[in-house]
């Protein structure tokens, strides 16, 4: 009885998360005409043991890259992905330096030695993502 009822469990989870993943890519190919994003090799980031592994299975990337792709297809959008390896993190926005300290992700600011501005890691490195595309 408990397998059944955790099996019911795990089914509905995973219905509710291909929900969500069809409502936000439904959302995105709707808003924007063009999309871009970066190529993931999540096999390696799951390797690594630590505590994002988990949530990167739960967030089923490919599975949102599968489908902006054949939705952006569908609507007559442009769909691009940037290589793995650009570092889109270490650039600044602004300027365009390259600053090769900001491998950690404990580093939440940007800050550029160049033209010393502050940015948001993530906002600094999907403005990058953006014009990369």
């Amino acid at each position: 009885k408990c397998k059944q009822k955790l099996a019911i469990l795990y089914s509905k989870l995973k219905n509710a998360r291909k929900y969500y993943i069809h409502n936000i890519t439904k959302k995105i190919t709707d808003n924007y005409d063009i999309i871009t994003c970066e190529k993931l090799n999540t096999i390696n980031m799951i390797e690594k043991k630590n505590n994002l592994s988990k949530r990167i299975i739960d967030a089923t990337f490919y599975e949102i890259i599968r489908q902006l792709q054949y939705k952006s297809k569908y609507k007559g959008k442009y769909f691009y992905q940037i290589d793995t390896y650009y570092p889109s993190s270490q650039t600044c926005s602004v300027c365009g330096n390259i600053d090769n300290k900001y491998k950690d992700l404990n580093e939440r600011k940007y800050y550029c030695s160049k033209c010393q501005s502050i940015l948001d890691r993530d906002l600094n490195a999907s403005i990058n993502i953006m014009a990369g595309g």
